[in-house]
């Protein structure tokens, strides 16, 4: 999945939506080694990371986690077997059980930071390119 797919709400997860909206996400940092992206994200206490499978593109596809309990009981098994998960070693535990009460139907999401998350990094997409490409000329010269 590419982060235009985790902006995106499935049909199933709809009901979430106000909730989404009411986030608020904050832009952490951004790390970038052999011309992979990672951006740490910050939504309501929790942290989202997002691993882009090579440079910062919103058509590349992408691993995610968030420290919200509802990543772990409800997504983390289905972005495993899709291979979206980052980070599996951090839910072991989450990737060997389907969710037993909300998402069993195995909706491929994340959950609603993840959502916000995603969806700030494409309101802010060129902010983030300025950004990383100040940290990539900054980078040169150390």
């Amino acid at each position: 999945m590419n982060v235009k797919e985790f902006a995106t709400i499935p049909a199933p997860l709809i009901n979430r939506q106000k909730d989404i909206n009411a986030l608020v996400v904050f832009l952490k940092d951004i790390y970038i080694y052999n011309f992979k992206c990672i951006i740490l994200l910050n939504c309501n206490n929790y942290q989202q990371k997002i691993s882009f499978e090579r440079e910062f593109d919103l058509d590349s596809n992408v691993k995610v986690n968030c420290t919200c309990p509802s990543f772990n009981f409800e997504f983390a098994n289905v972005l495993y077997k899709n291979d979206c998960l980052l980070e599996p070693n951090k839910y072991l535990k989450a990737i060997t059980k389907l969710p037993q009460e909300k998402n069993r139907k195995s909706t491929l999401s994340g959950c609603k930071h993840v959502i916000a998350a995603t969806q700030f990094i494409i309101e802010n997409q060129n902010k983030i390119n300025q950004f990383i490409k100040r940290k990539i000329n900054k980078e040169k010269f150390l």
